[in-house]
């Protein structure tokens, strides 16, 4: 920048400019407010610790890789937040037209109410142990590497989703559009049942003794680091990866169908166990003499055919 200061470099700007780029290494930015037509401000890859008011007219405010510890109010128009690599604790409230947040790495521990009209969000990297409803309309969620142990329900329009690096013991139910899953490196025992959209999976780094089974457009599927039984086919460089995830599938299957014939004889001798212990009672109290002698003494005089038809009864 051949400008003596920052606010030298404004000047070039006209009133109605719609866009500013600021990449000069400035540690603060002049006032904006005479830029009444502005849509698109970035002003990433400087020294800056906060922004000026902003404009009522902006779409898109890109501000990442700075010192920023707090936003200022944003403005009802903004469609998109980039605020990556700053020093934020918290965020602004966010305007109900905001399609795209990436807030990633900064040292947020919440997140604000989301907008019912997002489709992206990237918060990883941060202090975060539980996220908000998550918006109807969400196609991507980056939430990794925080201190998360559960998470809200997924949208039925999720299409990638990267859960790796945080303390979940369980996912919810996944969507039938989901097409990619990165969920290594937490503490699952064990995974829900994979949507047939599936193409990557990444679950290795967890404490999975079994696996689901796997959707048949499935790809790219890593499992390594986990307690699982060896009779599960590991990874073999001589079968083409077509090859290894057709065995892979048709050794899952036997072993589910023999995991779920075991639980079902299980569960069916323990029902009978239980059922046992209420008929029991009955069974003895039916059948004790003093039942058969209460019978006879409603006789005074009794045949041996009468006799036999009592004790068929009894």
């Amino acid at each position: 920048m051949s400008y003596q200061n920052i606010e030298e470099y404004f000047t070039q700007f006209p009133d109605d400019v719609e866009t500013i780029t600021i990449h000069c290494k400035t540690d603060h930015l002049p006032d904006l407010s005479r830029f009444y037509k502005l849509k698109k401000l970035k002003c990433c890859n400087n020294e800056l610790t906060s922004l000026p008011q902003l404009p009522s007219t902006l779409i898109e405010l890109c501000c990442f890789y700075n010192q920023i510890t707090y936003l200022p109010p944003l403005p009802s128009t903004l469609e998109y937040l980039y605020c990556t690599k700053n020093q934020l604790t918290s965020l602004p409230l966010l305007p109900s037209t905001l399609k795209g947040l990436c807030c990633n790495n900064n040292q947020l521990t919440s997140l604000p109410p989301l907008p019912s009209v997002l489709k992206s969000l990237y918060c990883y990297r941060n202090q975060l142990a539980c996220l908000p409803p998550l918006p109807s309309t969400l196609e991507l969620l980056h939430c990794d590497s925080n201190k998360l142990t559960h998470l809200p329900p997924l949208p039925s329009t999720l299409e990638l989703l990267y859960c790796d690096s945080n303390k979940l013991t369980h996912l919810p139910p996944l969507p039938s559009s989901l097409k990619t899953l990165v969920c290594n490196s937490n503490q699952f025992t064990r995974l829900p049942p994979l949507p047939s959209s599936l193409q990557l999976l990444n679950c290795a780094i967890n404490q999975l003794t079994c696996l689901p089974l796997l959707p048949s457009a499935l790809e790219i599927f890593y499992f390594n680091n986990n307690p699982i039984l060896d009779y599960y086919i590991k990874p073999d460089r001589s079968l083409s990866m077509i090859d290894y995830m057709a065995k892979l599938r048709n050794q899952i299957e036997i072993i589910n169908q023999f995991r779920e014939l075991f639980h079902a004889l299980k569960c069916k001798k323990q029902f009978i166990k239980w059922l046992w212990h209420i008929r029991e009672p009955k069974i003895r109290n039916r059948y004790h003499p003093n039942n058969l002698m209460a019978m006879l003494e409603e006789k005074e005089d009794i045949t041996l055919d009468e006799l036999d038809e009592l004790l068929e009864k009894w």
